[in-house]
């Protein structure tokens, strides 16, 4: 599970800072809307570490992203589940 939180949209640019589940810190994640690119990433403390793939939590942070960027009202937080 990863949290979403401080999920902002300035322009085409929609961000958050992630937090993975039982992490001590959290990372960051910005990503245009368009083109689904990464504008900016900083990892969170488990990403790169043994036994976690680099990419696996902010990769569903970024989906979430552009899931709330279609919608509306951007909500503030967000989380993901997966199994």
């Amino acid at each position: 599970m990863v949290i979403l939180k401080s999920i902002k949209l300035n322009n085409d640019i929609i961000s958050c800072d992630y937090f993975p589940e039982g992490g001590e810190k959290g990372g960051y994640i910005a990503v245009d809307i368009n083109t689904h690119q990464i504008v900016e990433h900083r990892p969170s403390c488990f990403e790169g570490r043994l036994f976690f793939k680099e990419e696996t939590y902010a990769s569903h942070a970024i989906d979430r992203l552009i899931e709330l960027s279609k919608e509306s009202v951007i909500k503030e937080a967000s989380a993901v589940m997966w199994y």
